[in-house]
């Protein structure tokens, strides 16, 4: 295949696999939500929940806002950078952060198949676990005030 028909062929493909993850009607945000607080801190003073968010913030930043983030780029069908894109849920009361941690874990996202320059890169094992871990228990918590 030719360059113009190979991106004809990723959009293609990415506008359906937009068209699968997207969220139907109806999305609202979730009301109610609480973050879990910390029984005890850590040497440093910063929660162990406080650095797993930072740490999942920073794979955020560094994986999947370069399509995610504001504004959306290559064919992402929604943000997901505030805790109120997250917190958001579908019309059977899914969360964004819940669908977020599927995709992860099926190895849908991030989205390999797109040729962007630089390339996209897949998550390590460890990223992985950091931020299925992370939107499951506090994905759609406030963001810390603050991270090194």
């Amino acid at each position: 295949m030719t360059g113009p028909n190979v991106l004809s062929l990723c959009l293609l493909l990415v506008g359906a696999a937009a068209a699968c993850v997207a969220e139907p009607e109806g999305i609202h945000p979730l009301t109610g939500s609480t973050a879990g607080s910390p029984a005890s801190e850590g040497a440093s003073g910063a929660s162990p929940a406080a650095v797993d968010a930072c740490e999942a913030m920073r794979i955020l930043a560094e994986k999947c806002e370069r399509c995610h983030g504001e504004p959306l780029a290559h064919g992402a069908p929604f943000s997901f950078s505030t805790s109120d894109d997250r917190a958001r849920v579908d019309a059977k009361g899914v969360s964004r952060s819940e669908r977020m941690a599927q995709a992860i874990e099926r190895g849908n996202m991030p989205a390999l198949f797109i040729e962007l320059e630089p390339p996209v890169e897949s998550l390590t094992d460890e990223e992985r676990d950091t931020l299925v871990g992370w939107l499951r228990t506090s994905g759609t918590a406030s963001e810390p005030a603050a991270c090194e």
